[in-house]
């Protein structure tokens, strides 16, 4: 029964509606490297800030998030120290050891 997985047809498209929906792939594909082109374009361009220097993309994106953030935008703060490396590790302990040998192992350790 070649084609079957489990007693299932591995698919049930046409070959039309497969080519379709390969077609319409490639379009998202090519759409999401347009838009991402369209923003490095954007992030190299040079800017004039208030003060009249010249800045990048990136650079006047990190000084408007950082500005967010100095006015309260939480979300803003958090971006921000995402990006700088200090976001808070999420630690959970399963403790499903059974008390006597845990008890053991810490003995056995405790006596190197």
């Amino acid at each position: 029964m070649s084609g079957l997985k489990n007693g299932n047809p591995r698919h049930t498209l046409t070959v039309e509606e497969q080519r379709r929906g390969g077609q319409k792939s490639a379009e998202t594909r090519a759409r999401r490297k347009s838009i991402r082109e369209a923003f490095e374009a954007i992030c190299a361009k040079e800017y004039t800030d208030a003060n009249g220097h010249q800045i990048d993309g990136i650079t006047a994106m990190c000084m408007k998030q950082f500005q967010l953030a100095m006015n309260g935008d939480t979300k803003a703060f958090v971006e921000i120290r995402n990006s700088l490396g200090e976001q808070p590790v999420q630690r959970v302990e399963v403790d499903t050891i059974d008390p006597q040998a845990r008890e053991r192992v810490e003995r056995i350790l405790s006596e190197d």
